[in-house]
């Protein structure tokens, strides 16, 4: 799932999470590749996960769902500091020692 983010975000935070959590996740995918050769199975190419096993799991996307161009949604803008009523500053005035 980490790997669809590059193509569909234009977020930063969203490709680093999924930066973050792909390199987290290769090592544990080398660890359970080389459990499932020792045990004789095979191992599953990069990318080829079943989840026909999630089945009709509510909340569940199906194939079709995820690989299905979504309209991108749009960005509210960030709206200018307020400042404090008698200043310039978007900072609250400091309090008078008296």
């Amino acid at each position: 799932m980490a790997g669809l983010a590059p193509g569909r975000t234009r977020s930063p935070e969203v490709r680093k999470l999924a930066e973050d959590i792909e390199k987290a996740q290769d090592p544990e995918i080398e660890t359970m590749s080389g459990w499932l050769t020792s045990w004789g199975e095979e191992v599953p190419a990069e990318g080829a996960m079943d989840y026909s096993m999630h089945g009709d799991m509510e909340g569940m996307m199906s194939a079709e769902e995820m690989d299905k161009p979504r309209p991108s949604r749009p960005t509210v803008p960030t709206p200018p500091p307020r400042s404090w009523p008698g200043t310039s500053s978007p900072r609250r005035p400091p309090r008078s020692a008296g």
